[in-house]
């Protein structure tokens, strides 16, 4: 991907809603996503169509690169929650990745009583 491009659209979505930031950001492609996330255009708050950000995808595979890289930046909603109301708190504690549970709970826009459809908040759905 030329950085010197600038007639690229890099925030086109598919039918999903997935656009080139969520794809790297589920496949993990840690050499691709700070060139997506530098350049204006590329929405890194974007969501397909089960209401996922690039954060919880990331959050969701325990990569903890990625997620600090979108935790570094201030135009993403850290607390975002998906179509099932799981935020990506309650949704890495429900997967023990006790690293980014420190990196979340570090920011005061995550509240870890927020509860998912099933009525958890982020201390039971750990529990599951």
């Amino acid at each position: 991907m030329p950085p010197e491009r600038n007639d690229i659209n890099l925030d086109k979505a598919n039918k999903s809603d997935q656009t080139p930031l969520l794809f790297t950001a589920r496949n993990g492609h840690e050499g691709v996503v700070p060139k997506l996330l530098a350049r204006d255009d590329v929405n890194p708050d974007q969501v397909d169509q089960l209401g996922e950000t690039p954060l919880f995808l990331d959050v969701r595979n325990g990569r903890e690169g990625i997620v600090r890289m979108l935790l570094g930046r201030d135009d993403i909603s850290p607390d975002k929650a998906n179509k099932w109301n799981q935020t990506p708190l309650s949704f890495v504690a429900m997967n023990g990745h006790v690293g980014i549970v420190r990196m979340l709970l570090e920011w005061s826009e995550v509240n870890p009583d927020k509860e998912n459809q099933r009525g958890d908040n982020s201390v039971l759905a750990g529990c599951r």
